[in-house]
């Protein structure tokens, strides 16, 4: 979805700063009670799906809830000659957690402060105008494929496992596919996989051989998720089994990995007000 579109009428209101839901609601008795954002506020009244927190310095986001109706986006202002007066708050609703921390927050850290600038020059609707910033993409609907971490590197059944074991080096990496011919995937080695090989005397050392190859220390029975599947059940199925870690596979080919830290980042809970 593009930004305009999630903007509502009015896109902005006076006197809501430092995600302060009081100041809020007195910024919003100006407005129609058919407006968006008035009733996504009446809608989380009372609700501890309202969070907020830092976007940057001086800019916060106060989350009504994805529960609040359609998704929209508002842009409140401190007071005139307040003591917020720079701050800005950005007060969106109706979009799920992980949609919010992973494409609208940091969409919102890369305007705010063009944003400011217009503010202070008495001119916000300037900002939340320019191309740059209507068209910018935010997904609403999270899916694997919107997030994995991209393959750049991959191994066949016959790469001897010192090649393996200098790719992670270099690569910084714990995990490689195994893949075929037509790059179907195989199996995966881990850097548990690798490291019996590598140790002198260690659990491995009486087959390691410059031969060892990538079929041999491969896993070959790995639990994968397709691209398309939601980011919340994968999460859970992440979690169910303690992975750092899950294969993201589309058409059978593998195209990357869904990493813990990015399944962390994206059901990050601010902090409540």
């Amino acid at each position: 979805m593009k930004l305009h579109q999630l903007l509502a009428e009015p896109g902005w209101v006076t006197g809501a700063s430092d995600g302060d839901v009081g100041a809020l609601r007195e910024a919003v008795r100006e407005l129609p009670a058919a407006s968006p954002l008035a009733a996504a506020l009446r809608s989380a009244e009372g609700s501890d799906a309202v969070r907020y927190g830092l976007v940057c310095d001086r800019a916060g986001i106060l989350d009504l809830g994805e529960e609040q109706g359609e998704p929209g986006l508002a842009l409140g202002l401190a007071s005139p000659g307040g003591a917020g007066v720079g701050k800005l708050t950005w007060i969106a609703w109706g979009l799920a957690r992980e949609s919010v921390n992973l494409f609208l927050a940091p969409v919102l850290r890369r305007f705010s402060s063009e944003v400011r600038s217009a503010v202070r020059a008495g001119d916000a609707g300037r900002a939340l105008a320019s191309p740059e910033f209507r068209d910018a993409e935010v997904e609403t609907d999270v899916r694997v494929g919107h997030v994995l971490t991209p393959l750049s590197y991959r191994v066949y059944p016959d790469t001897p496992v010192a090649e393996v074991q200098n790719l992670m080096l270099r690569r910084d990496v714990a995990a490689v596919p195994v893949v075929g011919e037509s790059l179907e995937l195989l199996g995966l080695i881990t850097a548990g996989d690798v490291l019996p090989h590598a140790m002198p005397g260690g659990e491995g050392a009486e087959r390691r051989r410059p031969a060892a190859l990538a079929r041999q220390v491969m896993t070959r029975s790995l639990f994968c998720v397709p691209d398309g599947e939601s980011l919340v059940e994968a999460g859970r199925a992440l979690v169910a089994r303690n992975l750092a870690q899950l294969p993201v596979v589309k058409d059978g080919e593998m195209v990357g990995f869904l990493e813990r830290a990015t399944v962390m980042r994206a059901f990050l809970g601010p902090s409540t007000e």
